[in-house]
């Protein structure tokens, strides 16, 4: 079988389906073409070594714009600068039988009418749960995305039951697989923990586990830059305070520099950058601190407490879900997260995870049973 995998928006999108392309690869004796839209996008690989490590492995070539010989980035696929995207067929040397793309936000038929007897996939970027999403939003995603475009016969892959009647009203498609998030599933949780990326991870190595990884989430989300930094410096403190290193996984879609500046600003040492996905740093996690991320669940996947810290007063975001109280996030409302919404809360809830062994497990172990309830899981005990 020979397949051609699209990366539109994000290293998000193969994080995601990585375990499926191992799969393919190896039961299927699969050749993987992977085509990047954008270099941009391609060059932050810096930041995903193990992510990029992966991919290598598992594909025949890696091709992004440039390859194709275009000066520079395309906005579109059908910009007039797609008349490079036919060497597509040249690199892949015969007709691809499969193709994976992610669900939204782009139309691909420029590349697919190279390919018309293919089957097309379309995966999501992450692993937020669509359920609760208010018909404000999904009105924008009707409007803004590209789902009329989609192949009628397209096989849409999502991660929960509960995401199946969202995207059958929104896109019209019949073909809805509900398939989990593969890279949650027990064997790759393991695989990924397990292998040695210590030439790429200052924490690796260590006798115990001694850091707070911090997921992020795009600064400019929050209702001002001032209020983003403090949440910054509350959890930087907090690993100053206890003694233990804190590791930051920058957001895919989140801007590098404004990051940056926020961990270039604290002038302790032991906090830094990871460059590594959540479940390959997941060694020498004591805890893990989020803002309302879904990056959580690759977290307690791989038996992490996780501490969602956010104030959602003055906030409001299209994701979240509305309270009688205001809003909140899917992940505390689906019991997912430990929540902390003030400086105090945050620092008692990582005092009892570091001090109280029994609690520790107590949260894993709750945690990771909402997990299960909310997605198939290969591996776990409820699957």
């Amino acid at each position: 079988m020979r397949v051609l995998v699209i990366i539109n928006e994000s290293w998000g999108e193969v994080d995601w389906l990585l375990p499926i392309l191992f799969h393919i690869k190896n039961e299927w004796r699969s050749k993987i073409w992977v085509y990047f839209t954008s270099d941009t996008i391609f060059e932050e690989s810096a930041d995903y070594v193990d992510l990029k490590c992966m991919l290598e492995t598992v594909s025949q070539q890696v091709v992004t714009p440039a390859t194709l010989g275009a000066s520079d980035n395309i906005d579109s696929v059908n910009e007039p600068k797609i008349a490079s995207i036919d060497r597509l067929q040249e690199i892949t040397g015969e007709a691809v039988d499969l193709i994976f793309h992610e669900f939204g936000g782009e139309n691909f038929n420029g590349i697919l009418d190279l390919f018309p007897s293919a089957q097309t996939v379309a995966f999501p970027h992450g692993t937020f749960i669509y359920k609760w999403v208010g018909s404000g939003l999904r009105d924008s995603y009707r409007r803004s995305m590209h789902f009329e475009a989609m192949r009628r016969d397209t096989v849409l892959l999502v991660g929960s039951e509960l995401d199946r009647e969202h995207f059958v009203s929104l896109t019209g498609l019949t073909r809805i697989e509900v398939v989990g998030h593969p890279k949650l599933n027990r064997a790759w949780v393991n695989k990924m923990a397990q292998e040695d990326w210590s030439d790429h991870h200052a924490g690796e190595g260590l006798a115990s586990k001694s850091e707070i990884l911090f997921l992020q989430y795009p600064g400019r989300r929050l209702s001002s830059q001032a209020k983003y930094a403090d949440v910054n410096r509350t959890v930087f403190h907090q690993g100053k305070r206890r003694g233990l290193s804190v590791i930051v996984r920058r957001h895919p879609r989140q801007e590098p520099a404004q990051l940056a500046a926020c961990i270039d600003a604290w002038p302790d040492s032991e906090v830094r950058l990871t460059k590594l996905s959540v479940l390959a740093s997941s060694r020498n996690i004591l805890i893990a601190v989020c803002l309302p991320t879904s990056g959580c669940m690759d977290a307690i996947a791989a038996g992490i407490p996780v501490i969602e810290f956010f104030d959602y007063e003055g906030e409001y975001w299209p994701t979240f879900v509305p309270t009688s109280a205001g809003y909140t996030s899917i992940y505390r409302k689906t019991g997912l997260v430990l929540s902390a919404d003030t400086r105090e809360q945050l620092e008692a809830e990582i005092d009892r995870l570091v001090d109280d062994p029994t609690y520790r497990k107590k949260v894993v172990t709750t945690q990771y049973q909402n997990l299960t309830r909310l997605l198939p899981i290969a591996g776990s005990s409820a699957s």
